[in-house]
């Protein structure tokens, strides 16, 4: 028969601090990998929509076309920003800074590349407040706008 007063009492600490340890090491890796993924706010997240084109709508029934190449919980960062309005056919073949639309679906729409025909030539980024903005899409790479502003470049 044995004896239980023989048996180390740290023997099986050691094991228990050496599992909690491992616990503890995996936690740290899981985070440090898939954190920034999981959380998908921040300035540097790694958002999975970067190169594509987004359309933001505001509430104020503003349209803004550009990439999305940041966000935090109180603003969303627009690059390459086009400010999408809507215009009669006028305005439209009167400005040459305006792209136009040709479908007669999309006629009486401009899109204004946001900054660089203004007198303070901005960089074309823009951050919206996260309050203003009721959703945005992706944009397809054969869609009509999106063919227009590559074009343009």
């Amino acid at each position: 028969m044995e004896n239980f007063s023989d048996i180390n009492p740290r023997v099986g600490l050691g094991r228990a601090a050496a599992k909690i340890l491992v616990v503890l090491i995996l936690l740290v890796l899981i985070t440090v990998l898939f954190g920034p993924r999981l959380l998908m706010f921040g300035q540097n997240a790694l958002l999975p929509f970067m190169s594509k084109w987004q359309v933001v709508y505001l509430a104020n029934g503003e349209i803004y076309v550009g990439k999305i190449s940041g966000m935090s919980g109180s603003q969303i960062k627009l690059k390459n920003a086009h400010n999408l309005q809507l215009a009669n056919s006028e305005q439209i073949t009167g400005q040459t800074t305006r792209l136009k639309l040709e479908s007669s679906a999309a006629k009486n729409l401009s899109l204004i590349r946001w900054g660089f025909y203004q007198p303070l030539k901005s960089q074309g980024e823009i951050y919206i407040s996260r309050q203003v903005v009721l959703f945005w899409e992706t944009l397809d790479d054969d869609s009509q706008i999106v063919r227009q502003i590559n074009a343009a470049k």
